[in-house]
């Protein structure tokens, strides 16, 4: 069995909010019954690289400690749009031009990739959407099961989590609720 964790969570989970034992207990529960945990590589490119040298530390020991693999996000040149483009030599790959059977269920339910939204429907929040769209839809084509985060908004909100259960397996739900479906699901 395999999940991911969105940024919302590792956010979380580094500056220890109220939200920190439920994230911890879903860490150590996937730790004792092997589930794989990945991390979008968007959040190891842009929103750790922003944090000061303590946490980032503290990050990489949580990453080595329980085995958290680094998945792979499309690659993107930056633009004028977006200054959060792709890095070479790091985990991004590219993309076909090509739309997969696959591809093709993912964007009936959560819509056209971001980058093609006019940009007064985005404005500042681009690179947010681009990241949450490409950790969702890695996270489709490997055949995840739960995506957990703490978000609620666009891609997170209830309708879309309703139409992603029912259409393309997938649950979206936070740290507190992914550990009682794993229990029943071991």
């Amino acid at each position: 069995m395999e999940i991911t964790i969105d940024t919302s969570v590792w956010i979380d989970l580094i500056k220890k909010t109220a939200n920190f034992d439920q994230i911890d207990k879903l860490l150590k529960l996937c730790n004792e019954k092997f589930i794989q945990i990945y991390i979008s590589s968007r959040v190891i490119n842009y929103d750790i690289v922003e944090m000061p040298d303590d946490q980032k530390e503290e990050f990489e020991k949580i990453i080595t400690n329980y085995n958290i693999l680094i998945d792979p996000a499309p690659f993107r040149l930056s633009s004028e749009k977006s200054k959060r483009g792709s890095r070479f030599g790091d985990k991004d790959f590219f993309i076909s031009l090509a739309t997969s059977e696959e591809e093709k269920k993912f964007i009936k339910v959560f819509g056209n990739d971001p980058i093609r939204f006019p940009e007064k429907e985005v404005g500042n929040r681009l690179s947010n959407w681009i990241g949450d769209y490409d950790s969702l839809k890695q996270h489709f084509l490997n055949k995840r099961t739960i995506y957990v985060t703490f978000d609620t908004k666009l891609y997170f909100s209830i309708q879309k989590r309703n139409e992603a259960k029912k259409e393309l397996n997938i649950i979206i739900t936070d740290p507190e609720n992914a550990i009682k479906i794993l229990k029943s699901m071991l």
